[in-house]
């Protein structure tokens, strides 16, 4: 199996599950990571269960392929060409990146053929997938690829025809699926929804017996005594769309309703004009000494700050560029956890986050919405610990990554089953022979 990344990072968490769990179910994956890998510290490449495969563009046997592609399959580059420069050519930057992975994916289909892959998946539907869709068309083999958010909402250019040129399609949420559809015009039997997984860590509390009734609040004027501040936790990037300032302004109403809290943000890379617009806000409406901001943390750092936190609130907002989160991780991460959360209706949240059932939903942009909700959490804590229960519970049911990978390996043996020649059995191994697919032989890390 080929995997093609724009860039292999450890922060892209859902993606390095995914792979790391079919590399534990037996897949022998190779990573094309285009640009340099990002491997978490102290990590040692050669150590991963899994190859993760980087040349610079001009590395001699980078060009020695492109110059053999040239005299080969000139067809299929002419073709990738007029592609591209139809789709891109009043974009510059855009028509530059897409052109830059020709080398590449000349070298990485010989790469393809030389280890007997039998399929070629990307994850992020823009230049990452130009490059699969390459890789394919010069290998003979057949390709998909994973849709996620920012790359299917901010540019539509080429979605069909990367679509249509797919033996499949998945994104992560069910909006996302049904925007590739009626927006983009792709083919709705090619789109599945396979979403992020997780392994759902142990309780620490009790279940709770029962799932309550929520009315939403109508103000923040509910200020019924609370035992300590309430401790609350966000995380993401610093970004417009994790309606950072919009918490802010919000926990400014909290505060003068006399509700006492502490606020941790926990963020990292995006932005930096954007985490001075934050901080300033936090200077402004004098949150200094009720706010605490957290650079990046490991994973096992973060779902302690989840275990000490008391809620979880990421209010998404729909960012100038339109480029919109679909669920994001930290959602799900925090019920695993049994954390309440209160996020924002849009994009594929309500699908993880259902109002007065496993969490609380309020519009974007409404600070004052915001504010009165969180006003109704600290005031009924045991209510928000029952929602966050039945959060929980759904994570289990739909979320969790022995689910989601028994559904990505369904569609990546359907795949190659549909390619194999008349009597080739070698698609299948062990695990009840048929369901497996097929494993690549290992190689040395490059």
């Amino acid at each position: 199996m080929l995997y093609v990344i724009s860039r292999y990072t450890y922060r892209s968490t859902f993606i390095v599950r995914e792979i790391d769990e079919l590399a534990a179910r037996g897949w022998t994956i190779e990573v094309v990571s285009l640009r340099r890998p990002l491997l978490a510290p102290g990590t040692d490449r050669a150590h991963l269960p899994y190859a993760i495969a980087y040349d610079p563009f001009l590395a001699p046997r980078v060009l020695l392929a492109l110059m053999t592609a040239l005299a080969s399959r000139s067809g299929v580059l002419a073709g990738y060409l007029r592609l591209m420069v139809t789709a891109f050519g009043r974009d510059p930057k855009l028509l530059a990146r897409n052109l830059g992975v020709i080398p590449k994916a000349c070298f990485y289909a010989a790469v393809a053929r030389r280890l007997g892959c039998r399929h070629i998946h990307a994850h992020w539907a823009t230049v990452s997938t130009s490059a699969a869709m390459l890789i394919s068309r010069l290998s003979a083999l057949p390709f998909s690829f994973t849709g996620h958010a920012w790359d299917i909402f901010c540019d539509t250019r080429l979605l069909k025809e990367k679509s249509d040129a797919a033996r499949f399609v998945l994104t992560c949420t069910g909006y996302n699926r049904r925007y590739l559809i009626d927006i983009a015009g792709v083919d709705g039997e090619k789109v599945h929804v396979v979403y992020h997984g997780l392994r759902i860590p142990a309780r620490t509390v009790p279940a709770a017996a029962t799932s309550p009734s929520f009315a939403a609040p109508a103000g923040a004027a509910e200020t019924s005594p609370v035992p300590r501040p309430l401790a609350i936790l966000t995380v993401g990037r610093w970004s417009e769309k994790k309606g950072f300032l919009d918490l802010i302004a919000a926990l400014a109403l909290v505060r003068d309703a006399g509700v006492p809290f502490e606020l941790q943000i926990i963020a990292g890379d995006g932005s930096p004009a954007y985490a001075r617009r934050v901080r300033e806000a936090i200077a402004a409406c004098r949150l200094d000494d009720r706010v605490r901001i957290s650079d990046w943390l490991p994973s096992a750092e973060v779902e302690a700050a989840m275990r000490a936190s008391d809620l979880f609130v990421l209010p998404c907002v729909t960012p100038a560029n339109g480029a919109l989160d679909g669920i994001p991780n930290v959602l799900i991460e925090a019920l695993s956890v049994g954390l309440p959360v209160v996020a924002t209706r849009l994009s594929g949240i309500p699908e993880l986050i259902r109002h007065g059932e496993t969490g609380l939903l309020v519009n974007e942009r409404d600070p004052r919405a915001l504010a009165a909700t969180i006003v109704w959490c600290a005031a009924h804590r045991g209510e928000a610990a029952r929602l966050a229960d039945e959060g929980r519970r759904l994570v289990e049911r739909t979320f969790d990554i022995a689910r989601t990978i028994d559904a990505l390996e369904r569609h990546f043996e359907a795949a190659i089953a549909a390619t194999a020649p008349v009597g080739d059995t070698s698609g299948v191994s062990s695990r009840a022979a048929a369901t497996r697919g097929w494993r690549a032989p290992r190689h040395a890390q490059r």
